[in-house]
């Protein structure tokens, strides 16, 4: 029964969450800052999990490591990431957060929290009121995960 239960909850938290990420994706404050959702997420990746080489990043986001490494390009020339020589094997490059974007970020945050609330603000009340209740459960359960 617990395999059938892990199912259920992936194919929910798949089914579930890429819909409303892209409907705040579509903002057009990311114009702002020249970002497509691909570039945002490398960001936010960055920021959670900091000190990527290529191919470690690409498979975190998803990508190729070509279509990562255009992306990583347009990033450092945004000078929202930064590329490092790794100290343990100088044949790698490593990428981080610079300075503009870890302060990006926390601008994308606030405006991701604005859009999201904005979006969730046409539920009803005993909606919004059910989705807090759920939303605390799996807050509380998977924080268990760190």
């Amino acid at each position: 029964m617990k395999q059938h239960d892990l199912d259920i909850v992936v194919r929910n938290l798949q089914e579930t969450f890429p819909p409303l990420i892209k409907k705040i994706n579509t903002g057009d404050y990311m114009q702002k800052y020249n970002l497509t959702p691909t570039l945002a997420r490398i960001l936010f990746t960055l920021k959670y999990h900091n000190r990527q080489s290529l191919s470690k990043l690409g498979k975190r986001v998803g990508l190729t490591t070509s279509n990562c490494s255009r992306a990583v390009e347009r990033l450092f020339e945004l000078d929202y990431i930064e590329r490092n020589t790794d100290e343990n094997d100088r044949r790698r490059t490593l990428i981080t957060l610079s300075q503009e974007g870890d302060k990006l970020i926390a601008e994308l945050r606030k405006l991701y929290y604005q859009q999201l609330k904005k979006h969730l603000s046409e539920l009803s009340s005993e909606d919004i009121k059910k989705l807090k209740e759920s939303s605390e459960q799996i807050h509380a359960i998977l924080s268990k995960l760190h």
